[in-house]
């Protein structure tokens, strides 16, 4: 068998960093950031705890490297949706921002309980306060072009919202909480094309 070339170990390398994040993501989701170890981590990623720290110095760095991983997922999504039609913008945003609700119920859950704790990761708090005010601000943007009379605030409502959806969906879960019906809610509230 021929030696492996550096292409192959970096992919082996991006992959077992992969399932590590995907790993802590889960543990912390379902267990708390406080109550994972670094060698639950690696006994559920299948991988040694040395390779652990091969990869990430910390239990910090792994949560860094998970909010950052779904960052750079949400910037691909977010030129996927972008639409010069403020009403057609606005229904994408809720669309996708219900999206990630159904799909990555795990995300979901570990950002909202670190969003509770941020002074606790200075790193985290940093990156959530700068990407919430970049939201805050295409929101307010949208809603000004809607003929929203104060779109800023306008914009504040909308993210309370989605987090108080988020934090009820995930505490209460399907069938008790109706995602379909609060969607649908939000599209015909904000995306009906008449003035506010």
């Amino acid at each position: 068998m021929a030696p492996r070339s550096s292409k192959q170990f970096e992919e082996i390398r991006e992959k077992s960093k992969e399932k590590l994040v995907y790993a802590a993501l889960e543990l912390f989701a379902t267990h708390g950031y406080d109550r994972v170890s670094v060698s639950q981590i690696a006994k559920h990623a299948g991988v040694s705890k040395g390779l652990v720290y091969n990869y990430y110095a910390s239990k910090e760095d792994l949560v860094q490297a998970i909010i950052e991983t779904y960052m750079e997922v949400g910037e691909v999504l977010w030129r996927e949706i972008a639409d010069p039609d403020p009403w057609t913008m606005m229904r994408n945003i809720i669309r996708a921002t219900f999206g990630m609700l159904r799909t990555q119920p795990d995300l979901m859950k570990l950002l909202t309980g670190l969003s509770l704790q941020m002074d606790q990761f200075p790193f985290i708090k940093g990156l959530i306060e700068k990407k919430a005010e970049g939201y805050l601000l295409l929101a307010a943007n949208l809603f000004e072009k809607m003929g929203y009379k104060n779109p800023a605030l306008e914009s504040r409502v909308l993210g309370a919202l989605f987090d108080g959806i988020c934090v009820q969906y995930i505490t209460m879960g399907p069938p008790q909480f109706d995602l379909d019906s609060m969607e649908n809610y939000l599209i015909e509230k904000y995306c009906n094309n008449e003035e506010a």
